[in-house]
């Protein structure tokens, strides 16, 4: 879940991120999008990262019964339902 600054910030500076990352992994970090956004926007463009585990439930992370019918409003997403 990004903040609209958040947003700003990666439209922004992701091509930053690029070019950092290249010659930080010598070419491509083989990296999934989730991980090179997470970096760029944290350790390139210096977003401040805040964590709410209670918005996403991940299969991963002992979910409680019935998670996955996707049907809690208080969550906003359900991984890997994505």
């Amino acid at each position: 879940v990004f903040s609209r600054n958040a947003v700003m910030a990666w439209a922004i500076g992701s091509p930053k991120c690029v070019e950092h990352f290249k010659k930080q992994c010598g070419g491509d970090c083989f990296w999934g999008e989730d991980l090179f956004v997470d970096q760029c926007l944290w350790k390139v463009l210096g977003v401040k990262r805040v964590n709410d585990f209670r918005l996403l439930l991940e299969d991963h992370c002992e979910p409680p019964k019935d998670w996955d019918t996707c049907v809690e409003s208080q969550r906003v997403a359900f991984h890997p339902f994505k």
